[in-house]
């Protein structure tokens, strides 16, 4: 099943600034959906994990913690 992380959760999952998480959003570095009439953001926990395997040393696994 496909998580769903908020800005909010990203940012604290990779210990970064919410409004980084959401530059990298807008510019597409970060691939992610918008849903609802306010156009939240919603990144897909398979595209946060690729991303961040694919940026950082340090593994990141679906529960959102780094593998040692």
């Amino acid at each position: 099943m496909t998580i769903f992380y908020t800005p909010q959760q990203v940012a604290k999952i990779l210990q970064v600034s919410v409004p980084t998480v959401k530059r990298w959003l807008l510019i597409g570095e970060l691939p992610g959906i918008k849903i609802g009439p306010g156009g939240y953001w919603r990144i897909r926990s398979d595209d946060l994990e690729e991303y961040a395997n694919a940026r950082y040393s340090k593994k990141i696994s679906k529960e959102g913690v780094a593998d040692e």
